[in-house]
């Protein structure tokens, strides 16, 4: 069946924000009086949520325990960090614009499903995409009253919305938190391996398909048409 709609992630799989996120991350550490974190590692340490993120790099750095207090309170610093830097260097990956302009011309939907906050999902989506004519009018990201992949509810409320059937919908990510996110909307799940993730962990979280580049990416959901 053809696939009407396609839901991507953000973080590792739109855009490469690995960039922003260490020097946000490592901003934060400073203001802590903690040494930086090698950037490399923070494609571990992301994509399940700023406020697991702020959890986990505590966690990586062997920081002392601590209260709700303390955690609220660096979790609202990570956000204005995150907020004014979170553009640091954005870009698409390779190969994102020519797959987002052939969806457009086989009519094919597309939105983004991200645990990114959403007002900077949609910030850096602009900053990334700046010129190239590609636009991104449906973005859910974490903000309040919302629940974080891989809950689907939002995406299950867009494809009622649209009369969507789970066999014409395709969750796109890099992590095994898409993977779960696909499977409990029980749509197609579509890792790529240009993000921040391996092989391995996609495949052990049970995606149904891997594509190595957004061209084989655009093979794959076009051959549906």
């Amino acid at each position: 069946m053809k696939y009407k709609l396609i839901s991507f992630d953000l973080d590792g799989t739109l855009v490469n924000t690995l960039p922003s996120l260490a020097y946000v991350g490592n901003l934060w550490l400073q203001g802590l009086g903690i040494k930086p974190v090698d950037p490399a590692d923070y494609a571990f340490l992301v994509g399940r949520g700023s406020k697991n993120h702020v959890i986990d790099l505590l966690k990586y750095v062997d920081y002392p325990p601590y209260d709700a207090e303390f955690l609220q309170l660096q979790w609202q610093r990570y956000i204005e960090l995150l907020k004014n830097n979170g553009t640091y260097k954005v870009q698409p990956y390779p190969g994102l614009v020519e797959l987002l302009e052939s969806l457009k011309k086989a009519d094919i939907s597309y939105i983004v499903y991200t645990n990114k906050k959403e007002t900077v999902a949609a910030r850096v989506l602009q900053a990334a995409y700046a010129g190239t004519g590609i636009e991104f009018p449906v973005i859910y990201g974490d903000k309040p009253g919302n629940i974080i992949k891989p809950d689907v509810t939002r995406l299950l409320a867009y494809m009622k919305e649209h009369s969507l059937s789970p066999a014409q919908v395709m969750h796109v990510g890099d992590t095994n938190v898409d993977m779960q996110t696909a499977h409990n909307a029980k749509v197609t799940a579509t890792g790529v391996l240009w993000g921040f993730r391996d092989k391995a962990e996609l495949q052990a979280a049970g995606a149904d398909y891997l594509v190595q580049t957004p061209a084989e990416l655009q093979r794959l959901i076009l051959q549906n048409i």
